[in-house]
């Protein structure tokens, strides 16, 4: 539920520090394309303990989103930093759920 908001709020918030069509849709894309790193990361993954990888993204994730909400608190919102942040939480998401799935057959097994 957390990605899906992350992923409808960006874009809003975008929408509402600019009215550029082009930046609101570079947020949105830029939260999604890390998905084509998703086999680069994947083999990360197995490489790393799975636990310690789920809660180093969801780690990344909430500092990423804490430093996103005490910039829009200031008032100096930028559009640039949006895009950032929607990358970055982008690939900690592909990190967390590849793990996810790495982990599920190991939790089965006991």
């Amino acid at each position: 539920m957390g990605d899906g908001a992350r992923f409808a709020a960006l874009p809003l918030l975008a929408a509402w520090s600019t009215g550029d069509v082009f930046w609101v849709s570079a947020v949105a894309a830029a939260s999604r394309v890390a998905w084509l790193l998703a086999p680069v990361i994947g083999t990360l993954v197995d490489r790393m303990p799975g636990r310690r990888s789920m809660v180093g993204a969801d780690l990344a994730r909430c500092v990423m989103l804490l430093l996103l909400f005490a910039v829009v608190a200031t008032g100096r919102t930028s559009v640039k930093a949006l895009v950032l942040v929607a990358l970055a939480s982008g690939v900690a998401e592909v990190f967390f759920d590849c793990a996810a799935q790495a982990v599920v057959p190991v939790l089965a097994a006991d």
